[in-house]
């Protein structure tokens, strides 16, 4: 059975991907770059990097890219103010009625900018043909960045073509033992990987774009502004969790608190 590397390029899936260059873990067969289409540069330079030691140790690295998020947005924010016909949001955005109730939106984008182009590139060009014909699933094992922190998300595939596997999870390891192996043995940390508009960004992610990429800071903040009034049931949508403009709620040196 063929093994891959679902990368995100952030803390986890990157110390995997060391820990397999290390000979810390087993060698695996090619790594899958996951682009959403709105990353951080950080977190794109950081892929590049990775992808460069793939190449020197021989290990094929596939850098795939589905339908842009970023254009998405854009088109729903255009269909919305033009009267159009509906579309949905991709993003969680949190939601303030006029009543003052707090909500959220349902998440689409995972599956939609990153496990869709995940599953087309591996069934298009990691899984023989021969392998999709007649034989016995699954074919290929994903592995995937997941940590004792986050092990809520460690779930098994739904699709019976292939299984998950969690290395990290197996090793006991936390975010913190990733952060620890990458220092000790000389590589580079890596800031957390998450699109530029994720609403799920921590004060301390949206500080890191503010200041590392200030380009797709501003992107973020007119985006919010943008979406302020898109919904049609007199509700407010936010990027940030304060329910406060991005740019208002990131404004100072320690950020407004996130309310429940």
């Amino acid at each position: 059975m063929l093994t891959v590397l679902s990368l995100g390029a952030g803390v986890q899936s990157s110390t995997i991907l060391h820990m397999i260059l290390d000979g810390t873990l087993p060698p695996i067969d090619a790594v899958i770059y996951l682009d959403s289409g709105w990353e951080p540069n950080y977190v794109l330079h950081y892929a590049t990097y990775l992808r460069h030691l793939c190449h020197e140790h021989k290990i094929p690295f596939l850098h795939t890219k589905g339908p842009s998020i970023r254009d998405d947005l854009n088109n729903v924010i255009h269909a919305r103010t033009t009267n159009q016909p509906y579309k949905h949001l991709s993003i969680p955005l949190f939601t303030l009625d006029e009543n003052g109730k707090r909500g959220q939106l349902p998440r689409r984008c995972t599956r939609a900018f990153r496990l869709a182009p995940l599953f087309k590139t591996l069934r298009s060009q990691i899984i023989p043909p021969q392998s999709q014909n007649g034989n016995p699933k699954p074919w290929i094992k994903v592995l995937l960045g997941i940590t004792t922190d986050e092990k809520h998300r460690a779930k098994p595939s739904r699709e019976k073509w292939k299984i998950n596997a969690f290395p990290l999870l197996d090793l006991r390891a936390d975010r913190h033992d990733c952060i620890s192996y990458l220092s000790t043995h000389n590589h580079p940390i890596p800031y957390r990987s998450s699109c530029v508009c994720c609403p799920y960004r921590s004060n301390d992610g949206w500080a890191t774009l503010k200041k590392l990429d200030p380009e797709n800071w501003r992107a973020a903040c007119d985006l919010d502004y943008a979406v302020r009034n898109l919904s049609r049931r007199h509700t407010q949508l936010f990027l940030h969790q304060s329910r406060i403009a991005l740019e208002l709620a990131t404004a100072f040196d320690n950020p407004l608190p996130i309310m429940p």
